[in-house]
């Protein structure tokens, strides 16, 4: 729709709807589009409000830009009753400015959100600002801001929404080419409308954009509306085998493989797919060697290159198809290929098989390597000896200057071996694989900027990975790494036609008990049959204490000789030890969870079977796929469903997501934190002013379980829900706070007597510094400590996690004792004392009732009665009694009296409601509140606690100080834990702001729990309809293809 014709029904939709009361907001239109004056922001900053509205009262209508509603919003929404933001349909997130900005505010707004400008740059004057803008970025297409609109409506429920624009047009879709406009981001999307709006013809390519697939389809369409016949959307094709670029290939592969030709695969035809139909295609392993070839010469050369997107089941022999091209770039031009795996066996294992194939010049580093020898490996890369180098993201992301490890030599490829995690453990165990992408991005660019003027080419390997459907991890792999708009996709053949799925549906027996016993009895009848025909069979079960429990249980029918497990709570030793048996065949039964899996390859495992799933669909047919590794062998995967199976996973799910009363608690903190630190920072106009240190243990309480249950370590729990918020918003064109992973921290408080700090301060001169005389507290410098004697014999985190452990593998622990200590900040608010007493009478009359009754205290009646007696609002209820019931937990383990009396009982009715069965002890754990209470209000607002066993110590305290600050009596910080900081660069407030006072939502955490949802509502129609082999196989490739599932109603995005 040209400006003009959308400018004039703009008009007239003003002058029609026309009220004394009525106010229009403009988002995505500026005030000249209806008409009027483009208004400056700086004169709006200075005007008096009174003027301002009056002005604004004699227009009719009565119009505005968001910008000036979003300044004035509190007093616009008090003086008019009805108000109506108009959307301008065609944008997204970023908009163009609608005010004139002074040189000054511009300049200052662009350096404070752009994370690459220096932190000494100037910010002068933008603090106002900030109240306007979440964002303000330079894009190609000039200046774009974010003004978040869902926070606007939130906030203000009262304002009504019309979005203008045309009718939304379906997108065609044509064949992806090298000419289509890349849309990764809303900064991309930006810059597609002003180009539409010129009259330019877009094929746009967006599989890896970004954001919410199902949101942006709709954006598109609405464009389409808008501007018909002016945009198409490609997507992936199939690459067709062309003739060798690279006829090295095959001298590498026989010289170092001995293989005389390269092995065939299935792969499914992409065209067809995207016309719902499964064709497969046979390639070999060399057509995706040359690719990777052909692609990383294009882009050496500075030409338009494209990423690799490969899946290919179990056995195809997907290293050989990354190994020969990182040689082969070697030999011609001296490039070094990095690939990033998650484990350190699966790395050990592919460097042994290169060497036992006569290839000498690939080597790891990971934890488990001695520095020096870490030094050695770097030294042989930066010296050309060494070609290969596999890392974990981890060992990857420590380095903040790649050229300490690979010199002035140029990266060549950048392998994601494994890359279904980067969208399974990223989000839950491993959240270093959310950072990484970034730094990869970063990598990237700085290899262009930098002397070999050329990126590279990244390369992502798997053998399962869905494409397409509501769990895409296709598109979110290529989100998440940043990967090319357009990469070349091999998606290889889902079906192992030599296992047969043999899966039966059995009554549902309740009881703990005889649920067990039952599985139980059903499992060792399979193993004796197994047993008896001579096959090697796995087991799975989804928690750690089933497969104890079953374990135990095969003791008692004497088949301890047969069977061994594996799992992660098991020593390094214990598990080579276990593996080997049952590789070898001295035990036939492995037990297992699924941390056996990557790279354990056992190829006559004829048997699978399943307690219950561990996970999602794409987990189980990962498992099931170790069976019959070996294509001579027929495999079976055999697994009895019972209707209350899918318990263990959904008590998984519940252990490692995280709520949302969590991330709005994790925001609250953060706000708090943030005033703290600019109140105590002397007045500065640099980006400096917004930066924050802050620690894990300050937000420990947060994620405390209210179960007992062993959690997460919080560093990792911190980080994950961090980066939930800031990948949220950031996928809205905003974002509060951006988190880095900061440098391990160097530094760590410690109690030490005069004389002990002289010892320290003899192996390194100076570093032990006094913090505190009367708590004998000192600062001591962990980093020159660590490089004055011990570098050469740990690397720094091994150094600190022994020192902090008081292990005697570091000899300094034997000479003296170093107590850790926290440096504990301490900020009461007024009254502290009489809302305390208030709030601890509620607390203890809703739980000393329910221990004298002895009837089920379910946490919502407990909240609800809070709100009551209290006063506090719905939400802040609900997690004060959350953070109650952890403290409980917290403070019993810490009570070695109490160990064997349950304080709380937690249980899970069948409709989900949680509920504590409560002990008369717990009054014991109020008293010890209020002394906590006491000591803390009594004491000085700094203060030094040791991490030890005293009552005094952090560790006791925390729980205390988080119900505290949780009843909103306190505002807390500690400082100088064991774990790493975190870096954290404050964007804006409002956000924050505006979830302390209950407006937030997180799509991407709604998206995570609907997909567990989904994934148990899929497996519990496949697993209970009765399917054949062959039908079950149809609908797990169907699934893994995105295709409609036959027979499965999958629910509409309307009902989700």
């Amino acid at each position: 729709m040209e400006d003009f014709a959308m400018n004039t029904l703009l008009c007239s939709y003003l002058s029609a709807h026309a009220a004394e009361d009525t106010l229009f907001v403009l988002w995505g239109f500026s005030s000249e589009d209806a008409g009027l004056p483009r208004p400056s922001l700086d004169a709006l900053l200075q005007q008096r409000l009174s003027r301002y509205l009056s002005s604004l009262l004699q227009q009719n209508p009565c119009v505005i830009t968001a910008e000036e509603f979003t300044l004035h919003a509190d007093t616009l929404a008090q003086e008019f009753p009805h108000i109506i933001l108009v959307q301008n349909t065609c944008y997204r997130t970023l908009l163009p400015v609608s005010v004139t900005l002074t040189p000054e505010m511009q300049s200052g707004l662009l350096s404070h959100f752009d994370p690459e400008t220096p932190q000494d740059a100037p910010l002068p004057g933008i603090e106002p600002c900030l109240r306007v803008y979440s964002n303000l970025l330079h894009t190609e297409e000039g200046i774009a801001c974010c003004i978040p609109l869902d926070a606007l409506l939130r906030q203000y429920p009262q304002v009504e929404r019309v979005s203008f624009g045309a009718a939304p047009h379906t997108v065609p879709e044509t064949a992806a080419s090298s000419s289509a406009f890349a849309l990764t981001g809303e900064a991309d999307y930006f810059c597609l409308v002003q180009q539409l709006c010129r009259g330019k013809t877009l094929c746009v390519s967006a599989d890896s954009f970004i954001g919410d697939e199902a949101d942006l389809a709709d954006s598109l369409a609405a464009l389409a509306g808008a501007f018909p016949g002016q945009l198409s959307r490609a997507h992936a094709q199939t690459m067709q085998p062309e003739h060798p670029v690279c006829p090295e290939a095959r001298t590498l592969l026989q010289q170092h493989w001995g293989y005389p030709d390269f092995l065939p695969l299935d792969v499914y035809d992409l065209d067809a797919l995207h016309r719902g139909e499964k064709k497969l295609r046979t390639i070999t392993q060399e057509d995706i060697i040359d690719d990777l070839i052909q692609q990383a010469e294009l882009c050496r050369a500075g030409q338009t290159y494209r990423d690799l997107f490969v899946t290919a089941s179990t056995g195809a022999g997907k290293s050989v198809m990354f190994q020969i091209p990182a040689i082969d770039l070697a030999e011609k031009y001296g490039m070094v290929t990095l690939v990033i795996s998650p484990l350190i066996g699966l790395m050990n294992d592919q460097v042994q098989g290169m060497e036992k194939h006569r290839y000498a010049k690939a080597r790891t580093i990971n934890s488990d390597i001695p520095p020096m020898v870490k030094k050695t490996v770097a030294q042989e890369v930066q010296e050309g000896r060494c070609d290969i180098l596999y890392l974990s993201p981890e060992s990857l992301l420590s380095r903040s200057d790649i050229s300490d490890l690979i010199g002035d030599r140029a990266i060549g490829l950048l392998i994601v071996d494994e890359a279904h995690i980067v969208t399974t453990w990223g989000k839950q165990f491993r959240p270093d694989y959310w950072f990484l992408g970034d730094y990869v991005n970063k990598l990237r660019k700085q290899q262009l900027n930098g002397p070999h003027q050329h990126a590279f080419v990244t390369a992502t390997f798997t053998a399962t990975a869905t494409y397409g459907g509501e769990e895409d991890m296709y598109r979110e792999t290529l989100r998440s790494l940043h990967m090319s708009p357009d990469p070349i996709v091999y998606l290889g053949c889902v079906r192992r036609r030599n296992i047969e799925l043999c899966i039966r549906e059995v009554p549902r027996v309740t009881g703990r008990r005889e649920y067990e016993l039952d599985k139980f009895q059903a499992l060792t009848g399979q193993i004796t049959t197994a047993l008896e025909q001579g096959q090697k069979t796995l087991i799975y079960f989804p928690t750690v204490s089933l497969l104890e429990r079953f374990y135990t249980h095969c003791l008692a029918q004497r088949l301890g000789n047969a069977v061994t497990r594996y799992h992660a709570q098991l020593s390094g030793e214990a598990k080579a030890e276990n593996l080997e048996d049952f590789r070898s065949g001295k035990r036939r039964v492995m037990l297992a969870t699924k941390a056996f899996g990557m790279g354990i390859d056992i190829p006559d495992i004829a048997l699978v079977l399943h307690f219950a799933p561990t996970g999602n669909l794409c987990d189980y047919t990962q498992e099931i796929g170790r069976a019959a590794r070996d294509p001579e062998i027929q495999g079976r995967a055999v697994y009895e469903h019972m209707a209350n199976d899918f318990k263990h996973i959904n008590r998984l799910h519940g252990l490692s997501s995280i709520q949302l009363w969590q991330l709005v608690q994790v925001m609250r903190k953060v706000l708090q934190l943030y005033r703290q630190h600019r109140a105590s920072q002397p007045a500065t106009a640099t980006k400096h002013r917004n930066e924050l240190l802050v620690d894990a243990e300050s937000f420990a309480y947060i994620f405390a379980s209210p179960n007992g249950e062993h959690q997460q370590d919080p560093l990792a729990k911190v980080k994950t829900a961090m980066l939930l918020i800031q990948k949220d918003s950031e996928a809205r064109g905003y974002a509060p706070f951006i988190m880095r992973p900061s440098p391990l921290f160097t530094h760590g408080y410690f109690l030490l007597n005069s004389a002990d700090a002289a010892v320290v301060n003899r192996i390194c001169t100076g570093a032990a510094t006094l913090q505190d005389e009367a708590a004998g507290v000192y600062d001591v410098d962990l980093a020159r400590l660590w490089s004055s004697r011990w570098q050469n014999d740990f690397s720094f985190p091994q150094f600190k996690y022994l020192l902090y452990t008081h292990s005697d593998k570091l000899p300094l622990n034997t000479q003296l004792h170093l107590t850790p200590a926290m440096q504990l900040t301490l900020e009461w608010h007024a009254n502290a004392d009489a809302r305390f007493s208030v709030l601890l009478r509620a607390l203890k009359e809703i739980f000393f009732e329910a221990a004298r009754s002895g009837q089920y205290l379910y946490d919502r009646d407990a909240a609800a009665r809070l709100v009551q007696a209290t006063g506090l609002s719905s939400t802040r209820a609900t997690s004060s009694v959350r953070v109650v019931l952890a403290a409980v937990q917290s403070w019993q383990q810490h009570s070695p009296r109490l160990q064997r009396t349950r304080v709380l009982r937690r249980g899970t009715t069948q409709e989900g409601a949680e509920y504590s069965v409560v002990d008369p002890f717990i009054s014991e754990f109020f008293h010890w509140l209020e002394q906590s209470f006491a000591v803390l209000h009594s004491g000085e607002t700094r203060c030094y606690l040791p991490v030890n066993d005293s009552a005094q110590s952090s560790e006791r305290l925390t729980p205390a100080l988080g119900v505290l600050e949780e009843l909103d009596l306190l505002h807390f910080a500690l400082l100088g834990g064991s774990n790493s900081r975190l870096y954290l660069y404050i964007n804006q407030t409002q956000t924050l702001e505006l979830a302390d006072h209950g407006f937030y939502r997180n799509h991407l955490l709604e998206r995570i729990a609907q997909r567990h949802t989904d994934a148990v509502r899929l497996m519990s129609w496949l697993f209970t309809s009765g399917f054949s082999s062959e039908q079950l196989w149809d609908r797990i490739e169907e699934y893994f293809l995105g295709l409609p599932i036959q027979g499965f109603d999958a629910p509409s995005a309307e009902s989700r």
